[in-house]
């Protein structure tokens, strides 16, 4: 079984699993129509473009809220520059900010940005050495919640933490060492940024972040979480088969109670057709609603002979009409 400890717990998955989220609504064609034409040819770049937008919506309503939260701008800069390394890396090389795909997403950043509340970072800095500071960067956002970990588990961790903490503090000495030497030429923008991320918490001393390594903790983890995972699955097919059972025996339920409904109906108008049709009980009902209608009209004698003249010129076509069907030669 792959390694399952994917350390969704650490801050910077959480925060760049956010970002990721697919893009639904409405498309940012204001902002990202020319980046569209002009990069037709990389792939998903308008999908990349209109989630840029919206994700920078939401880092201007937090600094609407929270003017001082600029970590939100900073996460959104790693966070693009990462996906345009790992979606268009062949079309990268040497300085990663003098690249057209970043050029291009500088201007859409700066047209949706307008009031400057958020700014883009020119690294000028090698692909490499990007994505080692944002290791780093990444660390320094998860140090409070691997502490707290290792902390828990006796000073233990997974194989993917321990090699997480090992590459990240190897990377962070490799820019201590290099910017303790020189600070000039090609290391001035390394150890500027280098210098940033040290100043997002001082406090921070990642030569003591350490823990043991343990295979068995790794491979609890891994049970844990192929066990939730078959759970998971389970619990997901038992649903769907519950809602299909619920969903016919719903179905068999209402046509029941719709046959149980309307043949009665239909077979109560067929009795009293039958009756009024071919039995006396027609006559006896015309009768009764005669009578009825007889003493609503007894104190008016014109409405009675009106009635009784129409009532009998009725019953004497029918008798006529009776009597023409009873003696009908054959």
């Amino acid at each position: 079984m792959a390694d399952q400890d994917n350390m969704d717990y650490l801050n910077s998955k959480i925060k760049y699993n956010l970002l990721n989220k697919k893009f639904y609504g409405t498309s940012y064609d204001k902002y990202c129509s020319e980046i569209k034409e002009e990069l037709h040819y990389y792939k998903d770049i308008d999908e990349l473009c209109n989630k840029l937008c919206a994700n920078f919506q939401k880092v201007l309503v937090t600094l609407f809220s929270d003017p001082n939260n600029t970590e939100e701008c900073k996460n959104l800069n790693y966070w693009l520059y990462n996906e345009v390394h790992n979606m268009y890396s062949d079309k990268i090389t040497g300085d990663i900010s003098t690249s057209l795909v970043i050029r291009k997403f500088d201007a859409v950043w700066k047209n949706y940005d307008q009031n400057n509340q958020c700014k883009f970072d020119i690294y000028n800095i090698k692909r490499d050495d990007f994505e080692k500071l944002k290791v780093v960067y990444d660390f320094y956002q998860d140090y409070q919640t691997i502490q707290h970990r290792i902390t828990a588990q006796e000073k233990k961790c997974s194989s993917n933490l321990f090699k997480y903490i090992e590459n990240s503090k190897e990377q962070y000495n490799h820019f201590d060492t290099t910017c303790s030497k020189s600070k000039e030429g090609d290391n001035l923008h390394i150890c500027k940024e280098f210098e940033y991320i040290k100043n997002v918490d001082r406090s921070i001393d990642i030569s003591k972040v350490s823990c043991t390594e343990s295979k068995e903790l790794q491979k609890r983890i891994e049970q844990h979480d192929g066990s939730s995972r078959e759970g998971g699955m389970e619990s997901s097919h038992m649903y769907q088969d519950s809602q299909v059972q619920h969903g016919a025996s719903t179905h068999s339920t209402s046509s029941q109670i719709a046959m149980a409904i309307i043949f009665p109906f239909f077979g109560i108008i067929l009795i009293l057709f039958i009756l009024h049709k071919f039995t006396p009980f027609g006559s006896l009902l015309r009768g009764y609603l005669l009578k009825n209608k007889l003493i609503r009209f007894k104190m008016d004698g014109e409405g009675i002979d009106d009635l009784l003249d129409n009532t009998y010129d009725f019953e004497g076509t029918k008798l006529e009409k009776g009597q023409h069907i009873r003696y009908h030669p054959l």
